[in-house]
């Protein structure tokens, strides 16, 4: 990053940054090059450059496929209108003849009969 002055890094720079050498960090020198990256902030300075290979791309994908689908989760759990699922404990009811007909049936079936 081409910093001219001596001002401290705000927020954003510094998670700029720690995003580029974590992205760095994937990626041995040596391996062949499979995707580049550029970092920039979001007034598009320059953070720097990122050479990944095709093994890193692709755990890259899948990191970010799993923290998409957990930050979907959470959002769904904090969203009252979001669809949740039944609850476990809500059987339907079951009447007392057809609880007996079932035992009847079974102690049959125990007993030989079809």
């Amino acid at each position: 990053m081409d910093r001219n002055d001596n001002t401290p890094m705000g927020p954003h720079e510094l998670a700029a940054m720690e995003l580029f050498h974590q992205l760095i960090a994937l990626s041995p020198a040596g391996d062949e090059t499979t995707l580049r990256l550029t970092v920039r902030l979001g007034n598009s300075r320059f953070i720097g450059d990122v050479l990944l290979s095709a093994k890193d791309v692709e755990a890259l994908n899948d990191a970010l496929v799993s923290l998409n689908a957990y930050r979907a989760d959470l959002e769904d759990e904090t969203d009252p209108a979001a669809e949740q699922p039944p609850a476990v404990d809500a059987l339907p009811p079951v009447a007392d003849d057809d609880v007996t007909a079932m035992v009847n049936a079974l102690e049959n079936l125990a007993n030989g009969g079809k």
